[in-house]
This record gives C-alpha cells, structure tokens and sequence, in this order.
C-alpha cells in the first residue's frame, strides 16, 4: 500500500519538476525566490522518496541516501525550526529547509524514515 503511494507520488514530483525546469528554461533572466523555493521542497521530497523506494525494493541504502535522510530527520525537526530568531527564520534558513528539510509525508512515512535511520545506526554500531 505505501508503496504503490510512494511510486505514485513520486510520478507526479518528477512531472512538476520536469515542468518547473522548463519553465525555469522560459523564463532565464527572471527569477522568482518562491518559484525556485518550490522547486527545490519538491526535489527534496523526491529524493527521499527515491531512498523510500529503495528501501520498499530492499536495496542497500547507500551514504549519500543515508545523508539525505539525516539532512532531513535535522532540518525538518522542532530543534532546527525553533532555533531560528524570533522574528523567524532568515532566507538562508529558509532555503536550508526548502533544500533539505521539506517533504508531505503522512505518519507511517515519517515512521520509516526514522525506522531506516534508526536502522543505519544500529548497523555501524556493530561495525
């Protein structure tokens, strides 16, 4: 079942990605900061859901999947969001959580992707 969601899911990332590069393309010497903060929660979401998917195949899980995962298990968390200032977060937080902290993941989701970094860790405490 989340598999089938995941795979889903991430047909229609890869199609608003697919379309936001060519609009990016269109329109070369404008740029919008909200456009291009969209694009990059929307790559962000679609690489975890890659390593989601390569954990449903029962691939190994490579480090530069492991470290998206701890990317964004740090940028997305409470401590991460609530050590911005006051007045909220500056642009470059909020670029560091579009780029790596963003993602619309239900709760069995969010479950898996701690049960794999949990996972990670236990295996290179026994190495």
């Amino acid at each position: 079942m989340n598999e089938e969601k995941n795979r889903e899911r991430m047909q229609t990332l890869s199609h608003d990605i697919q379309k936001m590069g060519k609009l990016k393309k269109i329109k070369s010497k404008m740029f919008d900061y909200y456009e291009y903060n969209d694009y990059l929660k929307k790559m962000c979401e679609y690489n975890i859901r890659s390593v989601l998917q390569n954990y449903y195949n029962g691939k190994e899980i490579t480090d530069e999947e492991m470290e998206t995962i701890e990317n964004y298990l740090f940028f997305s968390s409470c401590f991460y969001t609530s050590a911005a200032k006051p007045d909220g977060p500056s642009l470059y937080d909020w670029r560091l959580r579009c780029c790596f902290g963003s993602g619309d993941f239900d709760d069995s989701e969010l479950e898996l992707i701690h049960r794999i970094n949990e996972e990670k860790k236990q295996n290179n405490k026994k190495r």
